[in-house]
């Protein structure tokens, strides 16, 4: 499943983020997209979990969260929204974690 995670500070790091999320289950793949250049401007990251019900968990839990002194927005997105963050087509994601495996449903 795809998750959207929206005002993530431009500092954080994919293994910052996996960290969080690792704790309600398998994250097959982290892709962070930096809205614009600098100390304040806010991030995204495109999170894949591989199961659905660990996902909306991550969800649940999440959404609205300070995370690295910033409130998160995290929700689930489409794989044609996800597409749009990242800018490619959605074929086995992979990370800087050597993580890979197709979206959950």
């Amino acid at each position: 499943m795809w998750i959207l995670v929206e005002n993530l500070s431009s500092e954080s790091t994919e293994d910052e983020i996996a960290e969080l999320f690792d704790i309600y289950g398998d994250v097959d793949s982290i892709t962070v997209i930096a809205e614009e250049p600098g100390e304040d401007s806010p991030a995204t990251a495109l999170v894949v979990m591989s199961s659905a019900e660990d996902a909306s968990s991550a969800i649940e839990a999440l959404d609205k969260t300070v995370f690295m002194d910033r409130r998160l927005k995290v929700r689930r997105v489409t794989a044609k929204t996800a597409m749009k963050f990242r800018g490619d087509e959605l074929s086995a994601p992979m990370s800087s974690h050597g993580r890979a495996g197709q979206p959950g449903v």
